[in-house]
């Protein structure tokens, strides 16, 4: 066998060891949170109620029932125009800046509400065309596909519990700017910012400000250089169920 043919092989055997853990994680992923959501089949309303169940505890009484109805409208008509956008990190990176940016308008969500539902609706989307439920769905969706570099991680206490407790080493930002700790088994976190020489300390779901956001993206860089790092991973949503999320 020569060089090249080698080289092939060895892609070749790397890309199926990676769509075979993505798969795996996927079904991980729908069977551990199948309590609150069925992501064994497309469901408009059944994907919501999950995606929106992430969020709920943070909006003191919830959401109004036309807001929901306003707010999933909102998330998948979005999805739809997705198939226009540049199939780039900036084109994602705007596309979801102007649905965040919705959201914060139209339904009164703060950043960090708007991200998590944004970024968990999205790997519902990931994880079901992993899964592979359904080829018909897979297929219709396969321009989804090439943007699956780019999906954000949901930031949440969870990720961030496990971010600093694995990867703070790696980064002086990341070990300062992130204050965890455990009380009855439930991770919490929370960001320590300065602003006006002030350290604040930020809870995910109360993102807003200026440097907030900036850290939001600040992790999600940090993210990738991890992946660079490593060379095991897809993409960052392949880092994240592989290194920081966990069910609860």
């Amino acid at each position: 066998m020569s060089g090249k043919s080698k080289t092939e092989s060895t892609v070749q055997d790397k890309e199926r060891k990676i769509r075979d853990e993505l798969k795996e994680l996927s079904l991980k992923f729908i069977e551990q949170v199948k309590k609150k959501v069925n992501l064994a089949k497309f469901d408009r309303d059944e994907w919501f109620k999950g995606c929106y169940s992430t969020i709920q505890r943070t909006i003191p009484g919830g959401l109004a029932e036309h807001k929901k109805e306003r707010l999933k409208n909102l998330l998948f008509d979005s999805i739809d125009s997705l198939r226009q956008a540049r199939t780039c990190k900036a084109g994602y990176d705007e596309w979801f800046e102007n649905l965040v940016s919705s959201i914060r308008k139209n339904i009164n969500l703060t950043f960090g509400q708007a991200q998590k539902i944004v970024n968990i609706l999205m790997k519902y989307h990931f994880c079901y065309y992993w899964a592979d439920f359904d080829r018909k769905w897979n297929n219709s969706y396969c321009w989804l596909f090439p943007f699956f570099e780019f999906f954000h991680v949901p930031i949440d206490n969870v990720v961030l519990f496990n971010l600093k407790r694995k990867y703070g080493g790696e980064d002086e930002k990341i070990n300062r700017n992130i204050k965890v700790w455990e009380y009855k088994n439930i991770k919490n976190a929370v960001f320590c910012l300065t602003r006006d020489t002030q350290r604040r300390q930020v809870r995910w779901s109360r993102m807003e400000g200026k440097q907030e956001i900036m850290f939001y993206y600040y992790i999600q860089d940090f993210i990738d250089r991890m992946i660079s790092k490593s060379g095991k991973y897809a993409n960052r949503l392949h880092f994240e169920m592989k290194e920081l999320w966990t069910a609860n």
